[in-house]
């Protein structure tokens, strides 16, 4: 388990500001999306808020994982 905590922790040292924009967009759209099941008005526009948290999702994974292991 400690491996994989160094490889994160070193990988988020190379992240830029959109890097973190990314990420935390998606976080704020998984909150959005547990929300939008409690609340009507979220129902109709819950596909864009999906699409988001997606997008960003695999971008901070492709930044964590795959893009930072190229370079070693």
């Amino acid at each position: 388990m400690l491996p994989i905590i160094e490889r994160s922790l070193e990988a988020a040292r190379k992240f830029t500001f959109w890097d973190f924009f990314l990420m935390k967009t998606g976080l704020i759209s998984l909150g959005v999306l547990l929300g939008a099941y409690l609340s009507n008005w979220f129902i109709p526009r819950i596909a864009i808020v999906w699409l988001v948290f997606i997008l960003s999702y695999i971008w901070t994974m492709y930044r964590t994982f795959a893009h930072h292991m190229k370079k070693r």
